[in-house]
């Protein structure tokens, strides 16, 4: 096989059976989510609910300083997943 050979690219018939066996180079479109769908899929993650539980036991244990502490930064761990998550919603549709 010589150089010319590589730099030809696929006949049109090979180019037309990958086109139908494997189709369009394109992303997939999957249903684009929600900012709620977003935010009940970060509320189902197991870390949070960790979280949440600890502050649980501060607030039963009486420390009320640390729970507040805790379930304040849990918080603001699900804005900003929620934040970066709808951003890249948003650099994938813009991809497509």
């Amino acid at each position: 096989m010589s150089s010319q050979e590589s730099l030809d690219g696929l006949s049109q018939g090979a180019a037309a059976e990958r086109l139908a066996s494997a189709g369009y180079n394109e992303l997939p479109s999957p249903q684009r989510r929600s900012p709620l769908r977003i935010f009940l899929e970060v509320l189902k993650e197991p870390m949070f609910a960790l979280l949440i539980a600890g502050g649980v036991v501060y607030l039963l244990l009486g420390d009320r300083l640390e729970a507040v502490l805790l379930l304040v930064f849990a918080s603001l761990s699900v804005v900003i997943t929620l934040v970066q998550e709808w951003r890249s919603e948003n650099v994938l549709d813009a991809l497509r």
